[in-house]
């Protein structure tokens, strides 16, 4: 999490949240090793490659929600403000991606 100096903390998001972890958050132990032991489990669990960052405001109320589907920026574990840009690192880019703040 970083935070502009002003008004808002950004924060890079790796992956999305994944709707069967959601779903087996709340079950018993029994539900979790069955699910675990189902064949392609690991297909099926494997995150997407999106980008995803969002802004949050001082009171931690979301402002921006940036996404990219594409996958071309993607596993975003950093992002930093700076003159009017937000600079994104990741675990699967070779570089720093660059876009217009919001």
């Amino acid at each position: 999490m970083t935070f502009d100096g002003r008004d808002r903390f950004w924060i890079g998001l790796v992956y999305r949240r994944d709707p069967l972890l959601d779903w087996l958050r709340g079950r018993s132990a029994f539900w979790k090793k069955l699910v675990l032991r189902l064949p392609l489990i690991e297909a099926l669990a494997a995150p997407e490659k999106q980008g995803f960052a969002i802004g949050l405001d001082l009171e931690g109320n979301v402002v921006a929600n940036l996404q990219d589907p594409t996958g071309r920026v993607a596993a975003v574990t950093h992002v930093v403000e700076h003159d009017g840009w937000l600079y994104l690192g990741s675990l699967s880019m070779p570089a720093v991606a660059r876009l217009p703040a919001p």
